[in-house]
């Protein structure tokens, strides 16, 4: 009777685990299959590999999944790293087990028609700019693998690092910069709350997470100018690129009067948080996970289906789904249409950023202030915030609108 291979073990399900240390490296596999003699040819196979390399100094073969595996608990503190974990994921069923050294353009065009087909199907699917995320997230690995990775025998995991043709982002969406008829209906129609973090957003340039993240610490006072700003830190989102600060540094959040007289209606509603979420587990106040929810979106659908009898023709694409970043776009659209320098709206922006205490003295801020003072309000609104209304108050009023119709 032959001789069975040791570091193969049975799962509960059945299907048989390869986990072996041969020369100091760890030979781990989950088969998913039943079939012993194809875990045991595995097994050798590698082993001999392993043996191979270290006699001869030949370069031992990784599979993606390994050095992907490797990338993840090497940059564990990366900024951004959670992305790259979500593309890691995204691709590991098409390479997974596929070789790092027969990972190139080619061999991922299977992967890359399987993930745009999946995206054509549905509106909210995977389109060229997010499989190109992924297909750079491939390239950083194996360019660590042929860059810095080197085994016991000082072979690099990789001999070189290949060059990854990525697709055209031809059906990249554009941005929607509201005009001030469409951010007065849209306001109308979302819940007080989104409502007034949306306002927030139109006048002050910040990204979706700092508002639902913001936090009272984060003031600064300007006692010079009876006025504040908030400076939001560079890693208040943790390790998720999409949470923090995008370019890496603190963010200067400079407010004009309809931006502070939000943050002002929000004092003493929480100790911490500007704008506490009420529904979280427990009867908790904490910070608010994201403002695209199905507020947000409800909220929109309502706003253009009541578009052709408020603007006076057909809601356009942009409208209907518009996106919480379209009011950054907004902003910027109409700083520029106002004449402001570009080098103070990359301020307002917050594309050039830096410590209020550090890079910026009072009369700075105040102009700033000023610029953004320019974009508050269209020729025809007055100073106010009647834009923000209760959900079920405009409802109500379209409703009893539509009855004096009938």
């Amino acid at each position: 009777m032959p001789r069975r291979s040791t570091g193969i073990r049975q799962a509960e399900d059945g299907t048989w685990i390869i986990d072996k240390v041969v020369l100091g490296q760890r030979i781990f596999k989950r088969t998913g299959s039943n079939n012993r003699q194809l875990a045991e040819t595995f097994l050798a196979t590698r082993e001999a590999e392993i043996r191979r390399g270290a006699l001869l100094g030949e370069r031992q073969k990784r599979t993606f999944r390994e050095a992907a595996l490797r990338y993840v608990e090497e940059n564990a503190h990366k900024r951004g790293i959670a992305r790259e974990v979500l593309a890691i994921k995204q691709a590991d069923p098409f390479i997974g087990e596929t070789a790092i050294d027969r990972i190139y353009s080619e061999t991922l065009e299977p992967m890359k028609k399987a993930l745009a087909e999946k995206g054509a199907k549905k509106k909210t699917g995977l389109k060229a700019r997010s499989i190109n995320i992924i297909l750079d997230t491939v390239a950083r690995i194996l360019k660590q693998a042929a860059r810095r990775w080197r085994d016991e025998n000082g072979q690099t995991w990789l001999a070189e690092a290949p060059i990854i043709d990525k697709l055209p982002e031809t059906d990249k969406r554009q941005a929607y910069p509201l005009s001030w008829a469409e951010q007065k209906l849209l306001l109308s129609e979302m819940d007080g709350e989104i409502a007034k973090i949306a306002l927030f957003l139109l006048n002050s340039g910040a990204r979706e997470q700092e508002p639902c993240k913001l936090q009272w610490d984060w003031e600064v006072p300007i006692p010079e100018l009876g006025t504040s700003v908030f400076v939001v830190p560079a890693d208040f989102g943790g390790r998720s690129e999409a949470a923090g600060v995008k370019n890496g540094e603190d963010h200067l959040i400079v407010m004009n009067s309809v931006a502070k007289s939000v943050i002002d209606g929000q004092r003493g509603k929480d100790d911490c948080y500007v704008f506490p979420s009420p529904k979280l587990k427990g009867g908790k106040v904490g910070p608010r996970h994201r403002l695209n929810n199905s507020g947000w979106r409800n909220g929109r659908k309502r706003a253009a289906e009541r578009y052709r009898d408020e603007i006076g023709k057909e809601a356009p694409e942009g409208f209907k789904y518009v996106r919480v970043h379209d009011l950054k776009h907004t902003y910027g659209r109409r700083m520029r249409a106002a004449g402001i320098a570009f080098e103070t709206r990359q301020v307002l922006l917050g594309h050039t950023n830096g410590s209020v205490t550090t890079h910026y003295s009072a009369a700075e801020i105040k102009e700033l202030i000023d610029a953004a003072e320019r974009v508050c309000f269209s020729q025809e609104d007055a100073p106010t915030l009647t834009l923000i209304v209760s959900n079920a108050k405009s409802r109500k009023t379209h409703a009893g609108d539509k009855k004096a119709v009938a």
